[in-house]
């Protein structure tokens, strides 16, 4: 069966419903041509755009293709968002990160040119090497700084990417991991923290993977993201990366999995493998806190505590305090909060009543 939480979900403006069946008509999935560039395969396909491997015929150059996938018929509000990608991407310039090489027009249609890697999923990478099953802590540890360190770079350059998942980082033959897919990312002030208004998709909509998608991203909540939102999905990335499996078990119902994220706990790394210790379960437990307050601040300090890890150092990540579990619960819980307080307040009136009574009742009695 298919998991739909694998799925990117946009909602996007009114105008896009009606292109539905014109993207899959306009885009073509058999091998031709699109300008000065050979289709070799279809490897891709999205809410907005289709992506292929390429030659360019002038050079013989390999490379990524990424369209429109409603061509000519695009709305205004589609090439919008493929040009907030294109300026997201072309800011960024960082070993891990896919290279933009160029937009053209081929018959009034943006085309986005990138370097073709040659690689497999991150989680993909991480479930063996060959005959000897998964990859060793350490190798995982060590290409996720590498992941961390390239996203970290897009955050100091204003942009935040929404969507990092194991199919939008890939690992090729030399190991080395690759960020790509800049096309839910929206551009966001590293300093005051809130996502730069671009015109919000409608009902400030969800946007994004609900697997790795942050709490504060699966309710919505206007767009007043940072880059703890992305902080979150490298939690869950890395608890996948070295254990296999989800945080969230083997859900398949979209409504349980926002449920589980809103109110679950990510399981302890140990419970799964008991290798991976105490330290990496406070650090993954710390990136993936529900309440974006009790997060990992930075993409960067979950590296540097990382690297602790590594280097067998104490890290810096703490549990969260039972000050802020309770405050979590009461959250959770208001209704069944408001009752409990609203008992003990009675019994402790009723108490000092009868305590009251019966200090009156003693004192006639001894007169």
């Amino acid at each position: 069966m298919v998991d739909p939480s694998e799925f990117g979900f946009e909602f996007d403006d009114a105008d896009d419903a009606w292109m539905d069946r014109v993207r899959e008509a306009e885009s073509p999935r058999e091998p031709g041509r699109i300008g000065p560039y050979e289709l070799l395969e279809e490897v891709g396909r999205g809410g907005q755009g289709v992506v292929f491997r390429a030659r360019r015929r002038d050079t013989g150059r390999v490379l990524a293709l990424k369209r429109l996938a409603a061509g000519a018929f695009a709305t205004a509000s589609m090439r919008r968002r493929f040009e907030r990608e294109v300026e997201a991407a072309a800011a960024l310039e960082h070993p891990n990160i896919v290279e933009v090489l160029g937009v053209e027009f081929v018959d009034g249609v943006p085309i986005l040119a990138m370097e073709w890697i040659d690689g497999v999923p991150a989680t993909e990478w991480a479930a063996g090497a060959g005959a000897g099953g998964r990859r060793e802590p350490a190798d995982v540890l060590g290409r996720f700084l590498e992941i961390c360190d390239a996203v970290a770079h897009a955050h100091r350059r204003g942009v935040l990417h929404r969507d990092l998942k194991p199919s939008n980082i890939l690992i090729d033959g030399d190991d080395r991991p690759h960020v790509l897919d800049f096309g839910l990312a929206k551009r966001f002030d590293p300093d005051g923290g809130e996502v730069v208004s671009e015109g919000l998709t409608r009902s400030s909509g969800f946007v994004g993977t609900p697997r790795y998608a942050s709490p504060e991203q699966v309710r919505a909540s206007g767009g007043r993201l940072d880059g703890r939102t992305d902080v979150y999905s490298l939690g869950v990335l890395l608890f996948e990366l070295l254990t296999g499996e989800s945080p969230y078990g083997p859900v398949t119902d979209i409504g349980r999995l926002v449920r589980a994220i809103e109110t679950g706990e990510t399981p302890r790394l140990s419970t799964v493998d008991p290798r991976l210790g105490r330290d990496l379960d406070v650090v993954v437990r710390r990136a993936t806190a529900r309440e974006v307050e009790d997060r990992t601040p930075t993409v960067d300090a979950l590296a540097a505590d990382v690297r602790r890890v590594l280097a067998g150092e104490p890290i810096l990540a703490t549990p969260p305090s039972g000050w802020s579990v309770l405050r979590r619960l009461v959250r959770r819980h208001r209704l069944a909060f408001a009752a409990a307080a609203a008992t003990a307040l009675f019994v402790v009136a009723l108490a000092v009543v009868l305590f009251v009574q019966n200090r009156r009742v003693r004192r006639e009695r001894d007169l």
